[in-house]
């Protein structure tokens, strides 16, 4: 038996469920390794988990911010504060450039009567119905 110093806990957990144990590993004095076979989980994990590390502390850069040395950055609320920045400039610039493209929403009249922006394009392939009695345009 392997005194406890050396015991580690090691199991294959999906990336969520390693995020919340890392929380508790400090205080457990276990670590925890996970694994997951969606690229876009692990993505994610790893910017949660590695991204915000260099800058905590730090102000943040882009050209809007306070730039005073009196200011106190706790955490990661500098590194909060650029991602907030460059994400509005992002989809401003976005609408600028392709915004014509996808026209404001005609509400009914027991919605308001107006145009309403429209937040997300669903896109699917239709196929004609193979039943020669129906021949309407489905899903596909």
């Amino acid at each position: 038996m392997l005194p406890p110093a050396v015991i580690r806990r090691q199991s294959m957990i999906p990336s969520q469920a390693a995020v919340q144990s890392r929380s508790k590993r400090n205080r457990l004095g276990l670590s925890s390794s996970a694994s997951d076979l969606n690229p876009v989980a692990v993505l994610i994990t790893k910017a949660l988990i590695e991204l915000p590390v260099p800058f905590v502390d730090l102000p943040p850069v882009h050209p809007a911010a306070p730039h005073t040395i009196e200011a106190a950055w706790s955490g990661a609320a500098g590194l909060a504060a650029d991602v907030r920045y460059y994400g509005q400039w992002i989809r401003d610039e976005a609408e600028r450039r392709i915004g014509a493209y996808y026209p404001a929403a005609q509400l009914p009249q027991a919605y308001g009567a107006g145009d309403a922006p429209v937040l997300a394009w669903l896109w699917a392939r239709t196929a004609r119905c193979p039943n020669p009695a129906c021949g309407a345009q489905m899903p596909w």
